[in-house]
């Protein structure tokens, strides 16, 4: 390389490019602050666990749960018809709650934002 280039790491910057997306760590304390939240969010779930599985069901429950309606990110995996599963992801004390829906299970656990200081990844 001509000693006039500047050198380039192409790999290294596309990784980089993802840091944004990488979530932080929660500490153990913040975890049990928020633990009351992920505790609700996941009996709301547990309850639609063999039922038809519909983005409506599950904002219902967690309104049920005591989160605002407007809150949670709730999105179907699959055809928006159908879905296979529903990902769910509230923002909870600077934290993340983050569930899992599908006919035999749900699962929430928490999690640290993203770098961006959201809790959603940008698409």
């Amino acid at each position: 390389m001509p000693d006039d280039c500047v050198p380039y790491d192409g790999e290294a910057s596309m990784a980089l490019n993802d840091a944004y997306r990488q979530r932080f760590e929660p500490s153990d304390d913040g975890r049990a602050e928020v633990e009351p939240q992920r505790l609700a969010a996941q009996e709301a779930l547990v309850s639609l666990v063999g039922g038809p599985l519909s983005v409506d069901a599950v904002q219902d429950a967690l309104e049920v749960a005591g989160f605002d309606r407007d809150l949670p990110w709730v999105a179907p995996a699959g055809d928006p018809a159908a879905p296979s599963s529903i990902g769910v992801i509230i923002s909870v004390g600077g934290l993340c709650l983050v569930g899992t829906l599908d006919a035999e299970h749900a699962e929430v656990e928490t999690d640290g934002m993203i770098a961006d200081g959201g809790c959603v990844p940008a698409q």
